[in-house]
């Protein structure tokens, strides 16, 4: 008698039903005796399985009923699974990666102290050659997620992990061909007579840097370091990046000894000042909830609070964004040209787009008074904002005085200018008025 074929779907019900069953009694042997049942090769059932168990947890998400526990709970389900030969071995990553993908940082929080506390089961022979990959790109996309100022200590808990996940040996933990860019060299003021440092930093603080609860104030932080904050610190500070840059001049005892020196000096002034509060930022996240509700939203806008350059160069790159914005849209959307082809809205695209290229890096690109007026507001940054006023203005003349008398000037003479201006151009202006009065135009317009 020939055996029975494999059934996706109905293997498919079956190892769902049974995963089910397994999560409420918290045990593997269900899906073993299901497993053991359902006629078909191993690779056919495993693969199934393995489908099986990421329909059960996208039920569970979208049900949005779920606790962390009930994820972590089919994730243990398909580490044993492994463990057992039921399941693939990228099994458990699969599901790790739906989870992350699916959930808020907050949970995923929660997610990523179960995958710390497992490293040792993610380095063990069954899981490591798997599951290695999908770790890597799993902790890279939430890297790209959190933010390096509102999620330091997640951030650094996502790279110590990798650096504990893999050995020296492996590409992704160290470089093994020693290769060092040594065209990085770090530029930094080497004259002491044009340094700022040392000088009554305290009293002069930068606009925009507010004291966040839970960071150190000026009356609540630590004793200060005894090493003063001052040219030296600094000169020293960068120059240990010359010893990162090239670690093999350290083999030299002179230049060990200067690092060692350095070193020691520098982190003792940053041991001096407290970085970060877990306890107050979760309090503050606590009060955030119970003001707008179990979701927390962070607006995120295009326009930049502050200028990241001087007040000049952010003039000059704002005046610029907006001078080729409006020169392009005079020159696709003038009716006199015959010479224009193409697509106007795709020309004012791209040239919307090269200005944000260019420009969002320094000043947030605002190129439009209101898009920049509206984040400002919101946010209570007015510092400096006249130049999301005054350049894109200054640009738009600019660009109509240079397409009007340079690139496509008008022939009409300057009084006839002076009409258009009251009036507004000739054509539609006789059009106008001769449908309203029967006449081939007003007789008052100046005559060229």
């Amino acid at each position: 008698m020939s055996p029975s074929s494999f059934n996706f779907v109905d293997a498919k019900d079956k190892f769902t039903a049974s995963a089910v069953q397994a999560l409420t009694g918290k045990s593997i042997k269900p899906l073993i005796s299901i497993f053991n049942q359902i006629p078909g090769n191993e690779a056919e059932k495993k693969t199934t399985l393995d489908q099986a168990l990421r329909g059960v947890l996208g039920d569970l998400i979208v049900e949005q009923k779920a606790r962390c526990d009930d994820y972590l709970a089919l994730i243990y389900l398909s580490i044993d699974g492994v463990t057992e030969g039921i399941c693939s071995a990228t099994a458990p990553f699969v599901l790790l990666g739906d989870v992350l993908d699916c959930l808020p940082l907050d949970l995923c929080d929660k997610i990523f102290s179960f995958v710390e506390e497992n490293v040792s089961t993610w380095k063990s022979n069954s899981f490591y050659t798997a599951g290695k990959n999908y770790l890597l790109r799993m902790c890279n996309d939430l890297l790209r997620r959190l933010s390096k100022s509102q999620n330091t200590v997640f951030c650094g808990r996502i790279q110590l992990f990798l650096a504990r996940l893999f050995p020296l040996s492996e590409k992704s933990g160290l470089n093994l061909q020693s290769q060092f860019n040594l065209d990085n060299i770090t530029v930094f003021n080497k004259n002491e007579q044009e340094s700022t440092l040392g000088q009554k930093h305290t009293e002069e603080k930068e606009d925009g840097m507010e004291v966040e609860e839970g960071e150190m104030g000026e009356d609540d932080g630590p004793a200060p370091s005894s090493i003063p904050i001052d040219y030296n610190l600094y000169r020293k500070f960068w120059t240990l990046q010359d010893y990162f840059r090239n670690p093999v001049q350290c083999y030299d005892k002179f230049s060990w000894m200067t690092f060692l020196k350095y070193s020691d000096e520098t982190l003792a002034v940053f041991k001096s000042y407290k970085l970060d509060d877990m306890q107050a930022s979760k309090r503050k996240l606590e009060e955030l909830r119970a003001s707008s509700g179990e979701h927390v939203y962070f607006a995120k806008f295009l326009t930049s609070e502050k200028l990241n350059v001087s007040v000049r160069a952010g003039f000059a790159i704002e005046f610029f964004a907006t001078l080729q914005l409006v020169l392009c849209i005079i020159a696709v959307t003038d009716k006199r040209r015959t010479d224009v082809t193409g697509s106007a809205p795709l020309a004012i695209g791209l040239s919307v787009g090269l200005g944000h290229l260019t420009a969002i890096s320094f000043t947030g690109c605002g190129i439009n008074p209101a898009r920049s007026f509206g984040p400002a507001l919101i946010l209570g940054k007015m510092k400096n904002h006249w130049v999301y006023w005054l350049a894109p203005m200054c640009g738009g003349i600019a660009a109509s005085l240079i397409y009007d008398f340079l690139l496509y000037p008008q022939t009409r003479n300057f009084r006839s200018r002076i009409g258009i201006l009251v009036h507004g151009p000739q054509e539609e202006y006789v059009e106008r008025i001769g449908e309203e009065n029967n006449s081939p135009g007003p007789s008052h317009w100046p005559k060229q």
